[in-house]
């Protein structure tokens, strides 16, 4: 029985990558790093804009600020609970640090204090013991605390004597109650806390404040559930209404604007949601950038090796082959090198994100990541690998599918067609250099605006306009020169496997590599130009007032 046509490509494609396993090598290793870089970039956005929280009945529930971003006092939650008619359930939350002892040992802690609906209103189920509910939130109730799973399996190693068990916080006993589950580590990531404690316990963590007073500094953070059949638009008209009651009669009446702003129940807090997304955008825009330029290198490989296949292909042609059947067999071939690619990629985008996840930043808060590779990475990752099998393989496809036999045979088919390509390819190389310069610039200026407050510190306390540009500059060509050194590396192991592909200049030229070295260093420093003396012009007194 004769294999189906695709078998059978797929079949000659696996031996003829094989009687080539230096070039074969190097275009899958090439084609993992692209790859890898969009994997890993794309695993990012994943994990903060396209999972839903892990709570039950995601589309209905909402995140709550006063005015845009801002927090809400402990009196005002109760108001906006007490008076809605849009929301089943309301609750607040705030993360605080802690002084945490456990038997004899203390450490520095961060957790939430939340009301009692919290858990219920969410729907978050217990991987042990039992989670906060509305009793626990009553000023005679005794104070308990329920656990991160990851605090639990730190300090406890999941054992399951740890219900029942007593810690201090700031001084105060807590009996142990419960452990979340392991998929709910709150809702301010990649914020991330130890423990949870009823909103009630505030008068024993800070039993200096009276009543009224606590009520009022209390900032917290809100989310409600939407009753059945209403969405988002009705809840925002029904909570600024409440909400620019309660302004008025606190004496604000006069203040512009949204009293009260309803967003999506996202993973990231609405406040920090936008930078971030900025910053996700352009490290997709340089992974693409990086997935562009390895097709261009690979599209050139491709078409070096495809030319000495001429006679093969001439052969083949003069048998009846169609040109669309050996179109076919030169991409079914392009996909292999992208599949093993895509597999490789993938595994280096795996072990990037567990030790991403694995680093513990030097920064005052806890801060987590979960970077899970899921369904939706794998299946970006393919799409990945389809487009650079397209990207890298359809022009060399069609350019070497057109053979003469007589020429072919005497080897004297015409290389001008391949030669004009592979100008071509460098001029995209040249685009996609640009497009570097584009991204350095970008990264710069995110990085400028997200220490404005810095900058106009230092101006403020004597730094002149002078030393706040060259160190915007002296970041940028630090980050270049470990870039380089970095590649350089890999190119100096990667060089030696195209000896073979490489005319006129050795694999390891030195004018080679002191040209490029030149020529980033270049595009390096004048894409800084613009963010650095934009930074040396800040203004410190709107610097420091900047939000």
């Amino acid at each position: 029985m004769t294999p189906h046509p695709l078998v059978q490509d797929l079949r000659y494609g696996i031996r003829t990558l094989g009687r080539t396993p230096g070039f074969t090598a190097v275009a899958v290793a090439v084609l993992a790093l692209g790859i890898a870089a969009n994997a890993t970039v794309f695993t990012l956005a994943n994990a903060f804009f396209l999972r839903p929280l892990p709570v039950a009945d995601t589309d209905t529930v909402v995140r709550i600020c006063s005015n845009r971003f801002s927090t809400t006092s402990e009196r005002s939650l109760v108001d906006f609970r007490r008076r809605n008619s849009t929301l089943s359930d309301l609750a607040g939350f705030q993360l605080r640090s802690f002084g945490l002892r456990i038997d004899s040992e203390t450490e520095h802690s961060f957790g939430e204090i939340v009301s009692g609906e919290y858990f219920t209103m969410l729907g978050v189920t217990a991987a042990r013991g039992r989670l906060l509910g509305p009793d626990d939130d009553r000023l005679d109730a005794p104070p308990v605390a329920v656990l991160s799973h990851s605090f639990w399996t730190r300090r406890f190693g999941t054992s399951a004597d740890a219900i029942g068990r007593t810690i201090a916080l700031n001084g105060v006993t807590f009996t142990v109650v419960g452990v979340a589950s392991a998929d709910f580590t709150g809702l301010m990531s990649p914020l991330r806390g130890d423990l949870w404690v009823p909103l009630s316990t505030d008068t024993l963590l800070r039993p200096a404040l009276e009543p009224a007073a606590r009520m009022d500094s209390l900032s917290m953070h809100l989310v409600g559930r939407l009753k059945p059949g209403i969405d988002r638009a009705t809840a925002q008209a029904d909570l600024d209404t409440i909400g620019r009651q309660l302004r008025a009669a606190a004496g604000h009446g006069g203040e512009r604007g949204q009293a009260v702003t309803v967003y999506a129940g996202t993973i990231l807090h609405p406040e920090i949601a936008p930078p971030v997304s900025v910053f996700t955008g352009i490290l997709m825009a340089a992974a693409a950038l990086v997935l562009l330029i390895v097709c261009v290198n690979v599209a050139n490989l491709v078409l070096a090796r495809a030319a000495g296949r001429s006679p093969e292909l001439a052969i083949r042609q003069s048998l009846d082959a169609a040109r669309g059947r050996l179109i076919r067999q030169l991409l079914t071939e392009n996909l292999l090198l992208s599949g093993a690619g895509a597999c490789l990629g993938l595994a280096v985008a795996f072990w990037v994100t567990r030790l991403a996840m694995s680093m513990r930043l030097p920064v005052p808060v806890p801060i987590a990541l979960d970077l899970p590779v899921d369904l939706r990475v794998l299946a970006f990752t393919a799409i990945v690998a389809i487009a650079a099998t397209l990207a890298f393989g359809i022009v060399p496809a069609l350019a070497v599918s057109r053979v003469d036999l007589v020429s072919a045979l005497k080897g004297t088919q015409d290389g001008r067609r391949h030669g004009w390509l592979r100008s071509a390819f460098l001029v995209a190389q040249i685009m996609a250099l640009v497009l570097a310069a584009l991204g350095i610039y970008g990264v710069l200026s995110f990085v400028v605006q997200s220490r404005t407050r810095e900058i106009g510190v230092r101006v403020a306390v004597g730094a002149t306009p002078q030393s706040v540009a060259r160190m915007v500059v002296r970041q940028a060509m630090t980050w270049t020169a470990a870039g380089m050194v970095l590649g350089l590396g890999l190119a100096v192991g990667v060089t030696r496997f195209l000896a073979a592909f490489l005319f006129g200049i050795g694999p390891t030229d030195l004018w080679v590599f002191a040209g490029v070295i030149l020529s980033l260093a270049l595009v390096a420093f004048t894409a800084a130009l613009v963010p650095a003396l934009r930074a040396s012009r800040l203004d410190p007194i709107a610097a420091l007032r900047y939000n």
